[in-house]
Order: C-alpha cells, then sequence, then structure tokens
C-alpha cells in the first residue's frame, strides 16, 4: 500500500461494484476488476454517467493508462496482487450471503500467502465469520498465519464514518492509508472484532437513510416558507427530498433492518414506521409535484415537461406520477443527457421547455450538466427545476 501506483485486484459479481473500483483507480492505484460476468465486463468498458459517476474524460484516461482494467480470469488476476478487496453484498436474503460465501470459496485457492484479503460488503453479524470458515476450507493457506482478513465500511456508502476491522493492527494500518486516498482519514476508525464491526456499518448507513428521511419530511413542511431552499440545504447540509428510490444501499439496510425487527416484541416497530413513512414521503412529494405543474399551467403556457431519469425504475414511477392529459412529456436519460450536455441545454432540448424534472439520485449527475441546467435560468427546487 505504500506505493500509490500499487496494484488492487477487486472481486465482484455485480455492477454495484464498478463506482468503487473507478474510485479507487482515480486515487492512483492500479485496479484489476475481475469478476465471473461477461455482462459486468461489458457494463464496466461502456461508459455511463450514472454508473460510473465520473466525467467520461477521466474513465477513458483510466482505461487508456491501464490503470483500470477487467478479466473473468479470477486466477491470473489473484496471482497478479496481494491486495484483494471483495465488494458484493451480502445483505438481503439467505441466497446473498451463499452468492458472497461462494465467491470468497472460488478465490480462496488462487490466494497468494501474505496477502490483505479485504471485504468491502454490507453483511448481517456473523457473515466475516463464514468467511474465515470457508478460507480455512479451501484456502492452501494457512489463514491465521499467511493472510490478513479485514472488513471495511463500503466505499461507495455515503457514510460519516468509515470502519476498518481486523485483529491484527499492522494489517489495520496499512489498508488504513490506502482507504485515506478515497476518503478523509479523520472519519477512518479501526476495530478489532468482526460481529461488531458488521453491526456499526448497518447502523452507519441506517443513520443516514433515517435522517434524509426525517429531514426530507421536514423540508416539505417548509415549501410555502419564503425562503431560498437551496440555501437552506447548503446551511444545514440536508439532503433534499426527491421523487426517487434512495440509494440502494439505503434501501438495502432499511428493508433489512425492517425484516429483523420483526423477531422484537410487538410494541417494537420503528423501522416498519419509517418504511411507511419514507412510503408517505413519496407520496407528499407526488402531491407537491402535481401542483407544480398545475401552477404552470395556469400561466397559459404549452407545457411541456421533460424528465431525465436514471433507471427504467424511476421512468416508470414518474410516468405515474405525472399527469396524463394536457402536457407534453419529453423524457431523456442521464447518460443520454450527460453525453450531449457541452452542446448546451437549447440543444438537448430542441423545444420550449417549461418544466424540468430530476429523477434521479443525485450524485448520478455531474456538477457541469447541474450548472448547465441553472445557465438556462431554471431554479432549483430539490427534485424540481422549473421556469
Amino acid at each position: 500500500m505504500k506505493d500509490p501506483k500499487g496494484a488492487i485486484v477487486q472481486v465482484d459479481v455485480s455492477v454495484n461494484g464498478i463506482p468503487t473500483a473507478i474510485k479507487i483507480a482515480n486515487s492512483g492505484y492500479n485496479v484489476t476488476f475481475a469478476t465471473t460476468s461477461d455482462y459486468i465486463v461489458s457494463q464496466l468498458k461502456e461508459y455511463r454517467a450514472s454508473l460510473h459517476r465520473v466525467s467520461r474524460s477521466i474513465f477513458t484516461n483510466l482505461l487508456l493508462k491501464g490503470t483500470l482494467t477487467v478479466t473473468t480470469d479470477l486466477e491470473k488476476a489473484l496471482a497478479s496482487s496481494k491486495i484483494v478487496l471483495v465488494t458484493t453484498h451480502a445483505l438481503g436474503s439467505e441466497e446473498k450471503i451463499k452468492v458472497v460465501i461462494d465467491l470468497f470459496k472460488q478465490i480462496a485457492p488462487y490466494l497468494i500467502p501474505n496477502s490483505l484479503l479485504i471485504y468491502g460488503g454490507l453483511a448481517p453479524p456473523g457473515t466475516m465469520e463464514k468467511i474465515i470458515s470457508t478460507l480455512d476450507r479451501y484456502s492452501r493457506l494457512d489463514v491465521e498465519k499467511d493472510l490478513d482478513v479485514i472488513l471495511i465500511t463500503p466505499l461507495d456508502a455515503q457514510t460519516e464514518k468509515y470502519i476498518i476491522c481486523s485483529p491484527n493492527l499492522e494489517a489495520a494500518n496499512t489498508v488504513k492509508k490506502f482507504m485515506s486516498d478515497c476518503v478523509s482519514s479523520s472519519v477512518i476508525k479501526l476495530h478489532d472484532v468482526f460481529r461488531e464491526a458488521e453491526v456499526a456499518n448497518l447502523l452507519l448507513v441506517a443513520r443516514q437513510a433515517i435522517m434524509k428521511a426525517l429531514s426530507s419530511y421536514a423540508l416539505l413542511m417548509f415549501k410555502q416558507v419564503d425562503v431560498n431552499l437551496k440555501n437552506v440545504l447548503n446551511v444545514s447540509e440536508c439532503k433534499a427530498a426527491t421523487a426517487v428510490e434512495d440509494d440502494p444501499i439505503y434501501e438495502m439496510v432499511i428493508n433489512y433492518l425492517a425484516s429483523e425487527e420483526r423477531r422484537l416484541p410487538q410494541t417494537l416497530t420503528f423501522m416498519r414506521t419509517t418504511v411507511r413513512m419514507r412510503k408517505m414521503l413519496l407520496e407528499a412529494i407526488a402531491t407537491r409535484l402535481k401542483q407544480e405543474i398545475r401552477s404552470t399551467s395556469r400561466k397559459g403556457k404549452d407545457l411541456r415537461i421533460v424528465c431525465i431519469f436514471e433507471r427504467e425504475s424511476d421512468k416508470e414511477l414518474m410516468s405515474i406520477l405525472l399527469p396524463k392529459k394536457g402536457v407534453r412529456i419529453h423524457f431523456y436519460s442521464v447518460d443520454e443527457l450527460e453525453s450531449k450536455v457541452d452542446a448546451g441545454v437549447e440543444r438537448i432540448f430542441p423545444f420550449n421547455t417549461n418544466l424540468i424534472i430530476l429523477a434521479a439520485r443525485p450524485r448520478s449527475v455531474s456538477e457541469q450538466t447541474i450548472r448547465k441546467l441553472e445557465e438556462a435560468k431554471l431554479i432549483n427546487l430539490g427534485c424540481i427545476l422549473s421556469t
């Protein structure tokens, strides 16, 4: 880890690990993304702003320099580095835990002695014990002597703290140097008990999800107050309410905790209430959205709405929320928009637009695109940009 151009092998069997691979490569490391799926290989190579979360020029540069590569040859990839990062999440069902355990079973025979094996996924308490047991069974190494196994908070999680957990303090500090290139060292904490760290990771993500839901719900109450909501959000550092699903990591953790809550006395229903509250929040946002559309319609304009979406599920949701009569609605994907943003908003939307709705997670839309939209004299109202 001391070499800023050190080689790291990241193993994942989903597209969720792609932004993490790019984040690490963009921090100065040579990353080999190893997967068992040809589909994921194609997804990594084909640029999409919403997935890769960097500009096309940065992504292209990483590929051209060879800083970021991808392969389905696990054996060859694992032979090239003593630093292995596994990022597939194990949360949500027994099947997902099995996928992660099977992944460690696959890579176990190819691990090099004295390697750092880092797991950066969210998992139920006790998963790390199963992982170590699997390594003991299928690896040719003496896991206790020849391998340092470390658990970290996923690098794609938007949390206030990041945990590095290992019984070996030296290994933990080595991984801290690596993580400090991706997140501030001031938010990194060291720990030495896996089960406690697994629970702490879930709490860190749950805290963000719950606080976002609460602050977003409260923000809706102040929509009628004569204040600049953009300034309010900047001062409070709260997140604006959005008419789309939360980050998949938030969804995963909240749904998991709600299901675990059923084991508690029936009087304890906070997590399930939070799930219901988030549904109420969506309904409230939908009502606000319809009010904004009606207000624009009263101005006597030929109402045209542009809806910018990230995922097909978001497009389907907006299709339900938006009116069926009296307006013309044009849908654009985030990736389609990002690829044309340099041409200017008037080139992207070659017609008079009264309302632009961003149905996408904020971090999937580049700052450049937001600036271009604002240059078109649009007012940012959280999830709604309107004239």
